[in-house]
């Protein structure tokens, strides 16, 4: 029985695949490799309309950054600087990196700010490192202004 069953399944199949005749055979349908879409990379990110506000301050001997969307006008020092906030400089310079390519940062500070936690503009010799941090993730630095 098992060897006639071979022999009648497989006349039976042949037809379904069997070309008419006076037709060309089938073929099976494939997309070439270059047609085959790739994923697609994910959009860059878009430089926001505000830009951003740097504010920096000295606070236990060492510099600290606030890094804010859009350009505050007139915050407080508390509002802005304080114990345990802000960013040290290896902090803001990864912030910076991850802040989309062309993106405007406006480095601001308060009239009357100065040493004591206030806020303050570092020496030149470190806004240059925070200039060639921008650059490097090309992020415009708008000069410093009261």
């Amino acid at each position: 029985m098992r060897d006639l069953l071979v022999p009648v399944l497989f006349a039976a199949v042949l037809p379904l695949t069997a070309p008419r005749p006076g037709e060309p055979p089938v073929r099976a349908q494939s997309a070439p490799i270059a047609e085959i879409a790739e994923p697609a990379a994910p959009a860059p990110a878009q430089v926001s309309a505000e830009g951003y506000a740097l504010f920096s301050w000295m606070e236990d001997g060492a510099w600290r950054f606030a890094l804010r969307k859009g350009f505050v006008k007139g915050p407080s020092a508390e509002a802005v600087a304080g114990p345990d906030r802000g960013l040290s400089l290896h902090d803001l310079r990864l912030a910076l990196r991850d802040l989309p390519a062309g993106e405007r940062v406006r480095w601001s500070l308060l009239a009357g700010a100065g040493a004591n936690g206030e806020l303050a503009f570092p020496s030149d010799e470190l806004r240059d490192e925070i200039q060639k941090a921008c650059d490097a993730a090309r992020v415009t630095l708008v000069p410093l202004h009261c």
